[in-house]
């Protein structure tokens, strides 16, 4: 999953991201594994990240 906003206003101190941005990643990945007849197993992995601003509504 990927999902990415550019900064919807502008923050007026230099070098800092502006409000509303945001940057969210994630990854899952699943299998399943039959070794032998009756016996199943299933193993998961997620991972993410979010990187964001709040929106200047939200003060």
């Amino acid at each position: 999953m990927l999902q990415y906003q550019d900064p919807t206003t502008k923050n007026s101190l230099p070098g800092q991201t502006g409000w509303n941005y945001f940057d969210r990643r994630g990854l899952r990945a699943a299998v399943r594994w039959k070794p032998i007849d009756g016996m199943t197993e299933d193993f998961a992995y997620d991972v993410g990240r979010d990187a964001n601003s709040p929106s200047p509504a939200s003060f």
